[in-house]
């Protein structure tokens, strides 16, 4: 069956990712039901191979995921216009673990070769970067179910909807990760398999 990781967070959502695949559910209420568990949202189409390992962001809105094709990849729980799941390109090992800093401001994602990865948020994008995201746009777009936002496009449910955004959903489409460094540990040829990671 592969590996199976699975993430869960007390407050509204279980993720599970199982080979290839990551879907949410909303958390299972303390009642006896026929059907505890409501599939919230899939995403079956994006990554190329395995999923070793899920992370919650502090406020349950993104989920972050470690990939044995050496990539973390960073999705959005509810539907936001115009976002396109961040892919964060850089390990030479596959990572193992990723976590956000309290207020997005960083990602710290560490591989098995003990490289740790900083990422940065930037509140700006870059012309690559707009071709990068189209491509994913076109490529993974229907798939995931993507609603482009257009200039003066908002209707008064879209409208509403911001009023229930955080902070960083608002402006999660208008900025991007970039590396800022990498930190490596010395392991005498040894090879990481978890870590407890504490960000602030």
């Amino acid at each position: 069956m592969g590996s199976k990781p699975f993430a869960f967070h007390c407050r509204s959502f279980l993720a599970v990712g199982l080979q290839k695949k990551l879907k949410i559910f909303e958390s299972p209420v303390r009642e006896k039901v026929f059907a505890p568990l409501s599939l919230h949202k899939k995403l079956n189409n994006y990554h190329t191979e395995d999923i070793v390992r899920l992370e919650w962001s502090h406020d349950s809105r993104f989920i972050i995921t470690c990939c044995k094709d050496r990539n973390v990849r960073i999705f959005s729980v509810h539907k936001i216009p115009g976002f396109i799941p961040f892919t964060l390109a850089g390990h030479k090992a596959t990572p193992i673990m990723a976590a956000f800093t309290r207020e997005h401001t960083h990602v710290f994602s560490l591989g098995k070769d003990g490289y740790m990865n900083i990422w940065k948020w930037v509140d700006e994008v870059s012309e690559s970067f707009r071709k990068q995201q189209a491509f994913a746009l076109q490529r993974f777009g229907k798939k995931l179910k993507v609603v482009e936002a257009e200039a003066g496009s908002e209707d008064e449910g879209q409208k509403e909807d911001l009023e229930y955004y955080s902070e960083f959903e608002k402006k999660v489409t208008k900025g991007r990760f970039v590396l800022e460094k990498k930190q490596r540990y010395e392991l005498s040829g040894a090879k990481v398999l978890s870590l407890l990671l504490i960000v602030e």
